[in-house]
């Protein structure tokens, strides 16, 4: 009797504890949301020019004013990634005279979902 009760008061929990998820997400996807709690925290952001493979012979004779080929073609645009993960895609600029990236393309969520 007391395992029956016990399962009894854990599967009521359970059902508790998932009605109030369900609750938070009642005002749907189109409602301001608070993000003041991360907010703070660290992402790494980096802009993917193009990648290559190398043999470990190359790589090792490469010096200064070696030329890597990568595999975007001129003008192909960048990807910008947060935390390795394509959120973006754009043009490289120079501002300031630093190079930055204009963001030509934002990725929607179920792109990012497929990656």
């Amino acid at each position: 009797m007391a395992d029956s009760d016990q399962t009894e008061t854990n599967s009521s929990e359970e059902t508790v504890e998932n009605q109030e998820l369900d609750n938070s997400f009642e005002e749907g996807p189109k409602t301001e949301r608070d993000f003041s709690l991360v907010n703070d925290l660290p992402l790494t952001v980096s802009v993917e020019y193009g990648r290559t493979k190398i043999s470990v012979d190359d790589f090792l004779s490469l010096k200064k004013g070696s030329v890597v080929e990568v595999d975007k073609l001129a003008g192909e645009a960048l990807e910008f990634l947060m935390n390795g993960r394509v959120i973006a895609k754009g043009e490289a600029v120079v501002m300031n005279e630093r190079y930055a990236i204009r963001l030509t393309d934002i990725v929607n969520q179920m792109q990012m979902l497929e990656d």
